[in-house]
């Protein structure tokens, strides 16, 4: 896949550039972004410390865009994400791989080089391009699965969705090349590569590096009609060297304001459980169902994931659902509301083993 994916970013790269290729018009810049306001009261079954918990969340950014089209049809846009939440926000800038420290960073920042009818290449610090194209569970509200550790903690080691599988896992805004293909009767394939997954973003530079860390995914979207009903769905598979293979695949099924549907996910993994390291194969599933009707929206979804864990017999499982409502009030302001509930049961015997919390989130959420 590694070579495919470089020879044929570079071929696509090169024709789009190559004969005529003068700008019509000076490239157009662009500003936008978004800022979110909550706040939660969660209850916890642990420990009496962490029994019950008021607590307030941002989450801001601002999106730079500058863009152009080629005299020769050819498109060409750049893009650059900045976190703004500001030091000790409780947001993502605070926690995480891709937000490291409590000041402000870049989130993402990327080239794209395309046309409807060559496709699209994307080169820069991205998240891969089964991000893009991942068909999930419809949802309403700020606590995805791979969020509720911002809303609820459990008790003792890792929160459960360290352990468990993530539905939402597809790697982190390192350096990454990808490719989208035009789309042709609903249907897209994409393919993405990044040489330096999960370690320092600048050791990407090295193309000569051992590979150890490299990463990628493939996979085809789909988007259309069928007998009066939209359908959206996805298959793609991502592989992290030394690390886990993943492959999921998701669908939803929309019709007179109703949207249901879900997605599933098996990891494979690479590492060998031990004492200390955990086994992270496992699988995971999510089902959900919304509704939309003028400036009001709903959903309600379920969650669950197992993985093995360590040697001890047994596995780590994970349930969670949700339900959520929102009101878009108009330019670009809206009121969200959600309600999470989560329990985790690891696969050890002591006296922390299973723990459930809830949480019920609200909040303002501004977009420009």
């Amino acid at each position: 896949m590694k070579k495919i994916l470089l020879g044929t970013s570079a071929i696509v790269a090169l024709t789009a550039l190559s004969t005529e290729a003068f700008a019509a018009d000076q490239i157009a810049l662009g500003l936008g972004g978004f800022h979110k306001q909550y706040a939660n009261y969660s209850n916890h079954d642990d420990t009496p410390s962490d029994a019950m918990r008021l607590g307030q969340h941002a989450n801001s950014e601002i999106y730079v865009t500058g863009s152009t089209t080629l005299d020769n049809g050819i498109d060409v846009a750049v893009r650059t994400e900045f976190e703004a939440n500001g030091k000790d926000s409780g947001g993502p800038a605070d926690t995480g791989a891709d937000h490291a420290g409590s000041s402000p960073s870049t989130d993402a920042s990327f080239l794209t080089i395309g046309s409807d009818a060559m496709g699209t290449v994307r080169l820069g610090v991205a998240a891969h391009m089964v991000d893009d194209y991942a068909v999930r569970a419809p949802m309403v509200g700020p606590a995805d699965w791979a969020d509720i550790a911002d809303y609820v903690a459990f008790n003792g080691t890792a929160d459960a969705n360290n352990s468990a599988q993530d539905l939402a896992d597809f790697g982190d805004n390192t350096i990454k090349m990808g490719y989208h293909t035009p789309t042709f009767s609903g249907f897209t394939g994409y393919a993405s590569y990044g040489v330096a997954e999960g370690t320092n973003a600048s050791d990407g530079r090295a193309l000569s590096r051992s590979g150890t860390d490299d990463s990628g995914t493939m996979g085809v979207a789909y988007e259309g009609e069928f007998s009066g009903a939209s359908i959206a769905a996805d298959v793609g598979y991502m592989f992290v060297n030394g690390a886990a293979d993943k492959t999921r695949g998701g669908l939803n099924v929309g019709m007179a304001g109703f949207t249901v549907g879900g997605s599933y996910t098996s990891t494979d993994s690479e590492t060998v459980a031990t004492s200390n390291t955990a086994d992270a194969s496992g699988d995971a599933w999510e089902l959900g169902v919304g509704y939309e009707t003028g400036p009001y929206s709903v959903a309600a979804a379920y969650m669950n994931s197992d993985a093995k864990g360590t040697t001890t017999a047994g596995s780590d499982d994970w349930t969670a659902w949700t339900v959520g409502a929102g009101y878009d009030l108009g330019a670009g302001v809206g009121l969200v509301v959600q309600y999470v509930n989560s329990e985790y049961d690891n696969e050890g015997t002591t006296a922390n083993g299973t723990s459930s919390a809830s949480s019920i989130v609200a909040g303002v959420e501004v977009g420009f």
